[in-house]
């Protein structure tokens, strides 16, 4: 399989970096820390960036300041939630669940759901079936 990397853009100049491959080694605190050196990041109460896709899945680090909030939005495939660092409230219609370092929640497709940074938070989002 060739190598597919991500095209540089005005946000990350040096961003070529493989996102699909036969492997791909994805050193996490690398990358919050990378992208909380980013100009976004300091203006913004948000970052994030896509750390693997293909046409089946995708995986997505964001970080997130105290106080942020993702306002609702809805996915069209199952996904998951993995809190790596700080404290989230993830909400969906149904339910309100508070996740910390090391939880994970799932969620079907077409559920809206936002997301609210209790502490300074990291988390991956993977999307299944895109």
């Amino acid at each position: 399989m060739k190598a597919i990397q991500n095209n540089a853009t005005k946000l990350r100049p040096q961003g070529i970096r493989n996102i699909d491959a036969d492997m791909v080694a994805i050193h996490l605190p690398f990358y919050i820390a990378e992208i909380k050196k980013e100009k976004t990041w300091a203006c913004k109460d948000k970052n994030a960036i896509t750390v693997f896709k293909t046409h089946a899945l995708k995986i997505i680090l964001m970080v997130l300041k105290l106080g942020a909030e993702l306002k609702e939005c809805i996915i069209p495939s199952l996904f998951t939630i993995q809190v790596l660092e700080g404290a989230i409230t993830f909400t969906t219609p149904y339910q309100t669940v508070s996740l910390g370092i090391g939880e994970i929640i799932t969620l079907h497709k077409n559920i809206g759901h936002s997301i609210f940074a209790k502490e300074e938070s990291a988390f991956l989002i993977t999307i299944i079936g895109i």
